[in-house]
Parts: structure tokens; sequence; C-alpha cells
């Protein structure tokens, strides 16, 4: 019964390491793992007896996690300045809005000076 047990308890322990790392590669690093890299987690899973907030906390302090909010923040920020030009209806870049503005200024102002682009 023992033995059972026992075997019980690691299969139990290799499919809860397998998921958490599935899952921390999805959730924090937006991929599917290498076959090495992810039977080397698992590994490391099974081994050191890594609770699945030591996972996660590895996973999100990871250069590829940081590096990967970096540019799903800048994404965010180039959608963001995309804006909606009221003279024209049309949509645009904030550049775009900004240099019009700048035109209709000067159009105003009498400024004889053109804006180049």
């Amino acid at each position: 019964v023992d033995e059972v047990l026992a075997s019980h308890q690691a299969y139990y322990q290799l499919r809860v390491c397998q998921e958490a790392v599935w899952e921390a590669f999805r959730i924090f690093l937006d991929r599917i793992p290498g076959t090495w890299e992810y039977q080397a987690w698992v590994r490391s899973c099974q081994q050191e007896a890594l609770c699945i907030s030591d996972i996660a906390r590895n996973f999100s302090s990871s250069e590829e996690h940081i590096g990967l909010i970096h540019r799903v923040q800048a994404a965010a920020a180039a959608v963001t300045l995309r804006v909606q030009i009221p003279e024209s209806g049309r949509s645009g870049t904030l550049g775009a809005f900004l240099l019009n503005q700048i035109r209709k200024q000067q159009n105003d102002s009498g400024c004889n000076s053109a804006v180049n682009v």
C-alpha cells in the first residue's frame, strides 16, 4: 500500500508541476516553451518542491516577462496617441492632428512661414 501511495503522490506532483509550468509560460511569457526549458522547469518544480507562488515570482521577475510588459505598454501608448480629428472626422495620429493645428494657427495669424512635412 505504501508503494502505491508514494506512486500516486509522485504522479500528482508531476501533473501539478506540469500544469503550473505550462500556465506560467502562457500567462507570464505569452508563449509555448521549448521542450528542454519546459522539462527543466518541471524537474525543478519536482525536485525543489517549489510552491505556486515561487513559480509565479520566478516567471514574473524574469527579463523576458519585464520586456514583454514594456512592449505591451509601448504598443498601448501608441494606440492611445491615435485621436479623432474633429474637422475632417478622420482618424489620424496625434502628430498629424498637431500639425494641422499649427497650420490653422499660422493661417489665422497671417503668418506666411510654411510647415513642411
